[in-house]
This record gives C-alpha cells, structure tokens and sequence, in this order.
C-alpha cells in the first residue's frame, strides 16, 4: 500500500499517525480511568464480573496503544502505509470487543466506530474509509448475529440479554448502522479529500514560497553593490553580503544600528530626506569617502530611494552603495594622462624645434674653437659650451624617446641572448672595473617585442644600478619565469645605497632624479616600454642594502619557447 506513495505523502502519512497514536494513547488512558471511576458490573458492585473484562479490555488496549508509540520510531516509511493499516484494524477490533463486553445492540459505544472510519479516512483517505466502514459494518453484524443466536455469552451484568430483542430490532440495528458507517465514510472521506487537496496546494504554495526566498536570497547575494534597508525610524534591518564584504562589518554587528552610526556622511541626507525628500519618489544619489576598520578609504557611490507597501505607505528605505574607487582613480589617472599626453605633445614639438638649431650651435662652436687663435680660458669657454650643447642635446633626445615613442617593431625576441648583448655592452662601456656584473639567465625563454626597445629598457635599468653604486658593487641581472603563468620576469639588482621609502612612487614620474647628472627620465622610459609590451614594472628597495626592479613581460607559448632557446 505505502510503495505507491511519493516521498512528501509518506512524510505527511508519518504525521499524521503520529498524531492518531497520540489521540489513542489518551483515549486508551481516559477508558482505563474511567473504567476505575465509574465501576461498570452493573448493581453497583465496584469488582462485579463485568469490571475485570471491561477493565482487562481497556489496560490491553493501553499496552496496544504504547507498542504502537514505540514501533513509531522505528517503522521504515516504505512500511508505513502497513502500519496505519494495521492500526486502524486494531482499533475496529477493539471497539468491536468493548460493544460486545457492553451490551451489544445496548452498548453506548457504537460511535467509536464513527470515530474509527473518520481516522481512517483522515490516514488513508477515501480508501481507507471506505475499508474501515465495510469491516465495520461486517464485525457489528457478526457480534449482533453471534449474540442473538446465543453462539456467544453475555458477559455484561444489568443489560438485556438477546432473549429480550426481536428479529426486526437486530435486523434494523444492522441496517442502520451499515448505513451509518458508510454515511460517515462517505463525509469523512470527501472531507479529508479537500483538505488533502487544501494541504497539497497549501504545500506547493509553500514550496514555491520557499524556492522565490532562495531565488531572492541568491540575487541579493550575488549583487556586487551593497543592499541596505532602513526601517521608518532609520535603523538598520538588512545588510547584505555585498556590504559586508565592502564595508567589513558584519550584519549582526549593524543591524538595529542607525545608518548614521556606519556612514556619518550620509546623516545631512537623512535630517533633509525626514522634512523635505520623504514622499519623494525621486532617488537620490551621491559620493562619499569610507574608512573601514582595517584603514583603508575607499570611496563609496549611493544611492536611496522610499521602499513602500503595495498600498503606498512607507515602509523604510532603500540603500544601494557600491565601491567605486578604482574607478574614481582609473578616472584621475585617464585626465591626469590626457593632459600630460597634451602638455607632452607640446613639449615634444618645442624640443625638436630647439633640438635642430642646438646641432648647428654646437657644431658652429666646435669648428670655431679648432680654427681660431683662442687664449686658454676662450678655449675653456667654448669645451664648456659644447659639453653643454652635448647635454642638452642628450636630454632632449631622451625626452623626445619618452614623449613620442617609435612605434615598436614586434617580433619574436630570444630575451636570454638579448639581455646577453646588452649586459657585454654596457659592461664594457663600464671601463672603471667598479661594477662586477653577475648574470642568471634562462635560455628557454622568448617574448613578443620590438628589440631595440626592449634594449634600451634593460641598458637604463643597468645605467640606473651601475650609478646608484657610487663606491662599486654586483649588479646581478636574472631572468626566470614569472609568478604568473605564462610570464617572464627580468630581474636587475645592485647593491647601492637603496631608494627612501617616501620616494619610491615617485621615481617613475617624469624628470624626477635625485641624481645630481640626470635627466630623471630613464626610468619613465622603461615604464613607458614595459607597459607597451604588455608587461609592468615594481621595485623593492631597502636603504643601506640596494634595490632591485623586476619587469613583468608575457611569454610565448611552449613551442615557441623552445624555439627561441634552441
């Protein structure tokens, strides 16, 4: 019976005996009760021969009624449907035991069968109804029968035996009670029909409730911004996981809170909104800085609007706030950029213009200083001037590198033998003998890039090292595989007097230099080319100790790779 029913029906059918066992155990308790109270045996005698049976009867079904308590708790659910079977006849049976031990056709009793057909139908619905009033009908019929014919004794003393009823009385008790039982069960089952369809709907609305707060609650949850609620008085009522993560703090820690007491700045809002701006359907949107527990600001963008009822009332307020500051600095560094791509359009074309006369002046020096009779402080004069012409020229030259870049000219470049090259120049150009130079370089790496200037990145960083060693030192350049995959990194270390820690987001601007020989853009130029290959550049440096930048380029992938090594 039970293996036709579906998981949920056998859950609810498990309730639902639960709940018929609890109504037996009292039953059964109240009858035991009141067998002692009323002391049935007829002649008021309290130990007459009817009391023990009806009393016996009553005590066995108690006993009945708690092993079906026990097996409760451990009865399977496929076997479930058994088992309410099983009660049910237990319970007809009984009933039956207590009419015939209290007067048969007499016995008041008779509508315990009433309430056996209705349990019944409230277990197994029409079905079970419809069995329990047939087995009703079938076991009152045989004990009237049995009793009128004398096949079985009277056993309740003060009632009428069978010899005082007639045919037609037992007949028409019969009757009238099958019609009564199938009457009940017929009530009883369409009853229980409709509040099994009422429970069934009232189940699916609820699961579908249920599924429409997960549904709600994984949006919300997936929301990157912050979602707030206020309640009419200004206080906290949900905090969503977005806004934890934002802010830091917990929901439990701000609920209840006044929004005031987490955003001090949104305050002003709300002593306006509370005069002016509370019945205004318009949103409001604004800035404002946040400081989270850890010290971090971040800059939060928000946005408030009324959240009302379906009739219109307020019902609080509705807070969206996001993170918007690496968007607010994306933005300062884009106008930053543009106005420095602006000025560094204009510088460039001052530069060239002074670049060319420069030429012709220190070359008009040049020949005057080796073709004229000069005193020796004349000629002194004009070396100076021509080293300054050099220098300036060299200046402008690098400017012009940093300011309008050739376009690169990309190809495959083994960055070992590169970095190789360039580390036997610059060495050589190094004539002192105060560097030492150590290398460690991978020969399985290869990169996408324009040569000269991936060259030129490398001999300014060396430059950089090599001058930073006043007094001499190893300068070590490494190439290895990046912590990312699919990466290079070049390493140039020395071991000078290292980088102040106040100045160490400065040194990549243009023209900064503590040097009292540089330019301050040689370093701006290997920014400017590592990010034109794709790649970035950091630097850690420790006062005392040396400094070493680490440049960040994308490799080629694994055959390419073996190719450029070979």
């Amino acid at each position: 019976m039970s293996q036709d029913l579906q998981l949920p029906e056998r859950e609810a059918l498990r309730q639902r005996t639960k709940w018929l066992i609890a109504c037996r155990l009292v039953t059964a308790a109240v009858l035991v009760v009141g067998t002692l109270l009323f002391r049935p045996g007829g002649e008021g005698r309290l130990f007459g021969p009817s009391f023990w049976v009806v009393f016996g009867l009553t005590i066995g079904h108690l006993g009945v009624a708690a092993i079906f308590a026990f097996l409760h708790r451990i009865i399977h659910l496929v076997h479930l449907g058994v088992f309410a079977f099983s009660q049910i006849v237990w319970d007809l049976l009984f009933t039956t035991g207590l009419v015939y031990i209290t007067g048969g056709i007499e016995s008041e009793f008779k509508f315990m069968y009433w309430l056996t057909i209705v349990n019944a139908a409230i277990l197994l619905f029409r079905k079970g109804a419809f069995t329990s009033a047939g087995l009703s009908s079938v076991l009152y019929g045989t004990l009237v029968d049995l009793e009128y014919f004398s096949a079985i004794p009277v056993t309740f003393v003060g009632v009428g035996g069978p010899e005082a009823w007639i045919e037609r009385k037992v007949i028409a008790s019969i009757v009238l009670n099958t019609i009564v039982f199938f009457a009940i069960a017929y009530v009883s089952s369409y009853v229980s029909h409709r509040l099994r369809q009422a429970e069934s709907k009232l189940v699916e609305k609820s699961m579908e409730f249920e599924d429409l707060e997960a549904l709600m609650g994984r949006i919300v949850d997936s929301l990157t911004s912050g979602l707030v609620t206020l309640d009419p008085a200004g206080r906290i009522s949900f905090w969503s996981r977005a806004a934890e993560l934002i802010t830091q703090r917990s929901a439990d820690h701000v609920r209840g809170k006044e929004i005031s007491d987490i955003f001090p700045d949104l305050k002003s809002h709300f002593e306006l909104s509370s005069d002016t701006a509370s019945d205004s359907t318009r949103p409001w949107r604004s800035e404002m800085r946040f400081r989270r527990p850890d010290g971090t600001e971040k800059i939060l963008g928000f946005s408030t609007s009324p959240l009302r009822a379906d009739e219109g009332v307020r019902r609080g307020t509705l807070i969206l706030f996001q993170d918007v500051t690496n968007q607010r600095h994306m933005e300062d560094r884009i106008k930053r950029a543009d106005r420095l791509a602006a000025v560094g359009e204009l510088a460039a074309r001052i530069a060239h213009e002074i670049r060319n006369p420069l030429t012709s002046v220190s070359g008009a020096v040049e020949v005057l200083r080796n073709n004229l009779r000069l005193t020796p402080d004349e000629r002194r004069l004009m070396g100076i001037a021509v080293r300054e012409t050099d220098r300036l020229n060299s200046l402008l030259t690098d400017f012009l590198l940093f300011a309008r870049p050739s376009a690169p000219r990309v190809e495959e470049v083994p960055i070992h033998r590169l970095l190789q090259e360039t580390a036997d120049l610059f060495s050589k150009s190094q004539g002192d003998g105060r560097i030492r130079f150590a290398l460690d370089l991978d020969p399985t790496m290869s990169v996408q890039g324009d040569p000269k200037q991936l060259s030129q990145m490398v001999w300014n960083l060396m430059k950089n090292a090599s001058e930073a060693m006043t007094l001499g030192g190893q300068l070590t350049l490494t190439l290895r595989r990046g912590n990312e995959a699919e990466t290079v990194m070049i390493e140039v270390r020395d071991e000078g007097g290292g980088i102040a820690p106040e100045l160490l987001d400065q040194i990549f601007h243009p023209f900064f230099t503590t040097k009292t020989k540089g330019t301050g853009l040689g370093l701006a130029i290997v920014r400017r080319i590592a990010q034109e290959h794709g790649g970035e550049i950091d630097v850690d440096s420790k006062v005392g100790e040396g400094t070493v930048f680490r440049v960040t380029l994308p490799a080629l992938a694994a055959p390419k790779l073996a190719a450029g090594g070979a």
